[in-house]
């Protein structure tokens, strides 16, 4: 699975799509985040024009750390389950 793309969104969220192939219409394993900008370590607001495409640069890394970070933190917990099943909070579904 790769990174094949990571947009901006607005002005309010960043979207990241990591793929079996670059090509979406081949691809057969997908999945997508939607990040809001509000749960990312920015600096300031929306700057002026010429610096611009540095802030959406530093939004996408932000995001893509944010994602690193929550994918990290679900894995371990979910390998502590394995470990000791009486962790597991998960409810059962009908």
């Amino acid at each position: 699975m790769d990174l094949v793309a990571t947009t901006l969104v607005s002005d309010n969220a960043v979207h990241a799509r990591y793929a079996d192939r670059l090509d979406m219409g081949t691809a057969t394993l997908w999945f997508e985040f939607h990040v809001p900008l509000a749960d990312l370590d920015l600096p300031g607001r929306w700057p002026s024009a010429p610096a611009e495409a540095r802030f959406i640069n530093q939004a996408k890394i932000a995001a893509l750390r944010h994602l690193y970070r929550t994918i990290g933190s679900e894995l371990a917990r979910l390998q502590g389950q394995l470990q000791d099943p009486s962790q597991d909070q998960t409810q059962p579904t009908a």
